[in-house]
């Protein structure tokens, strides 16, 4: 029994081996080196360069990626972390199911947060705290951002880079608008 099984594979090797000393002088005919004192010549390559429409929405999220990487530079360089733009999809009560892009610093959502915790706790009496703090935060906030700019050229780079997402987004939405 072991004399026909060690037959067999020796009768399937010897047939493979015979196979491969056949094709494999073909092969290397077919794949030999060109003569090496010839350059070989580039081959061209063609370049198809396609012109289309983006559409709107593309557009928008282009504005909202360059809003989240303006905002992530200016987070890991802003001097406190109550200046931290964060971004999110908001739902509006008042609009049913569509959500809005929203940006907002985090000192602007713990006001929120402590006004609404508070009419829960007070009810409709609760008095609203005064905006001023929120507005003199808000002012500190925009002047960080002006002095940053002028010693972070990264900073520049992502306002630049949102200004370009924003007026591409408007001009393709106005030129929709008129026809």
């Amino acid at each position: 029994m072991t004399e026909t099984l060690v037959a067999g594979l020796s009768v399937r090797f010897s047939a493979i081996m015979v196979l491969l000393l056949l094709v494999l002088p073909v092969a290397r005919s077919q794949t030999a080196d060109p003569d090496e004192s010839e350059p070989a010549e580039p081959e061209a390559v063609e370049e198809i360069v396609v012109y289309g429409e983006r559409s709107i929405i593309d557009l928008r999220f282009d504005v909202y990626r360059a809003e989240a990487n303006l905002f992530e530079v200016f987070n890991k360089i802003n001097s406190t972390d109550e200046f931290d733009v964060e971004c999110e999809y908001v739902t509006r009560l008042e609009t049913g199911r569509r959500k809005y892009h929203v940006c907002e610093p985090k000192y602007l959502r713990l006001h929120r947060a402590d006004a609404a915790a508070r009419q829960a706790q007070d009810g409709l009496n609760a008095l609203p705290q005064p905006l001023s703090r929120v507005q003199r935060k808000t002012d500190a906030l925009w002047a960080e951002m002006a002095a940053l700019l002028s010693e972070h050229p990264e900073l520049k780079e992502a306002v630049d880079s949102l200004a370009s997402a924003n007026n591409a987004y408007r001009a393709e939405r106005e030129r929709r608008r008129k026809d």
